[in-house]
């Protein structure tokens, strides 16, 4: 089942149980603006679309295509977190032989 979930205090989306950080999806969607006072949206693709704001649900149209968008990406957003991370790998390797560079100096 196809599904989209966004917990704004999380600060991260889930697409099909994968994990996205929601700066990272921000690089892709950057139109995706979530509504103030918005904690939670779901969307389960052709079945159930809502969003909550902590105390009430608020039913939303079906179908919703940024919704679908977002899912059919899913790839896409995996391999950027996938590059991301790798980079931040790299740097935090090069800052590693740095410091340790530096320690060997003294």
């Amino acid at each position: 089942m196809n599904r989209f979930i966004h917990n704004v205090g999380e600060d991260r989306v889930i697409i099909n149980n994968e994990e996205i950080d929601f700066q990272l999806f921000k690089k892709l969607e950057p139109d995706y603006d979530p509504p103030q006072d918005q904690r939670t949206k779901v969307y389960i693709q052709n079945q159930e679309h809502y969003k909550s704001n902590g105390s009430t649900i608020i039913p939303l149209p079906i179908p919703w295509e940024d919704g679908d968008r977002f899912i059919s990406r899913l790839n896409e957003f995996k391999n950027y977190k996938k590059i991301y991370e790798d980079e931040a790998q790299i740097e935090s390797e090069r800052i590693r032989k740095v410091r340790k560079f530096f320690g060997k100096q003294k």
